[in-house]
């Protein structure tokens, strides 16, 4: 038994980081069993009470060391559909003998407000493992190459910032690994550089996507013929790549209004969150070289590039998207 009062061999992890929670179900099962830990029993998404039941109990009579994973088990996802059969399982996970492991897990929050959730969590752990807030991840990240006996160059902040600032979530497991490859890529090494972190970033620096903006805004259309396809290489890498730019557009386009407004550089790069006077020339120089129309046009055909594709399952050409802005871009007169 834990301080709690609940079984250390009974526990709950849930949050929105699945990859994160798949990898504690591994550490956790190391850390009770050891390096021999038993093949876990998987159930994914599917299961009865019964043979929940009979997996916990029934392994359980030989002595055998057992592991019980229940993914998304039903009773987590909504309302009791049988309460007396609940009642029996919550007896069984009381009574689970020390050789026996069970570990559920869900996806997103668990409602404690239900009456069937407040009994199950008096009995069992729970941890909760949700995606970092994307502004809070690049500190995260400097604190782990920190921790690791690494100095780091000073125009890694805003790098990282820039990078990580366009992603839509950041898992703590991601960037683990990115500590890790930094550290391999920099052994023997002091301090760590921009070049070293920009080798170890994954998706955009890796496909590329800081050139390919850089050359969409000059309305290089030879060079988007020549890469789209080299950067674009999938729908995951497409959806997080338009962020990236579509985020850049919505800069520019904010920009555009601060600027009618009159308000100074310091006001509009606090309202951008704009740290660096690098970052902040970019984003000036990238606004004054597009209409505001075209900025408006190009947002809302990303949009509906990126609702077409998600959410009506259509087959697009990406390529189409960026050379009609090319087109556009290269016939404005400023």
């Amino acid at each position: 038994m834990t301080t709690s009062g609940k079984k250390n061999n009974c526990i709950l992890f849930y949050g929105e980081d699945t990859v994160l929670i798949n990898e504690k179900c591994k550490e956790y099962i190391h850390h009770y069993f050891g390096s021999k830990g038993p093949e876990p029993i998987v159930f994914d998404e599917e299961g009865s009470y019964e043979e929940y039941i009979q997996n916990i109990q029934g392994q359980s009579l030989f002595a055998m060391d057992v592991v019980v994973i229940m993914h998304n088990p039903f009773f987590l996802n909504k309302g009791l559909r049988n309460e007396e059969e609940f009642s029996q399982f919550l007896t069984v996970l009381k009574n689970i003998p020390p050789e026996v492991l069970v570990i559920m897990t869900h996806v997103g929050k668990v409602d404690k407000r239900l009456s069937h959730i407040k009994e199950l969590l008096k009995i069992v752990e729970s941890r909760e493992f949700n995606f970092l807030k994307v502004k809070e991840a690049p500190d995260e990240l400097i604190s782990m190459i920190r921790i690791r006996g690494k100095k780091l160059e000073y125009s890694v902040r805003p790098l990282l910032e820039e990078v990580i600032g366009a992603w839509t979530e950041v898992s703590l497991t991601l960037l683990h690994s990115i500590c890790d490859k930094i550290m391999i890529m920099s052994a023997g090494q002091e301090t760590v550089t921009a070049a070293v972190v920009r080798e170890a970033l994954p998706t955009y620096m890796e496909q590329g996507v800081f050139k390919f903006y850089d050359k969409l805004i000059a309305a290089d259309s030879i060079y988007i013929l020549q890469n789209t396809e080299h950067v674009f290489t999938d729908i995951p890498s497409i959806l997080k790549n338009l962020g990236f730019i579509s985020s850049k557009f919505r800069q520019m386009k904010m920009i555009k209004e601060m600027k009618r407004q009159h308000m100074s550089v310091k006001d509009m790069q606090n309202k951008l969150s704009v740290k660096y006077s690098f970052m902040w020339k970019n984003l000036e120089r990238d606004a004054d070289k597009t209409k505001e129309t075209t900025i408006e046009w190009f947002l809302c055909e990303i949009f509906n590039f990126q609702y077409r594709m998600r959410v009506k399952a259509e087959k697009l050409e990406i390529i189409d998207l960026f050379l009609r802005f090319c087109q556009k871009q290269k016939h404005n007169h400023y």
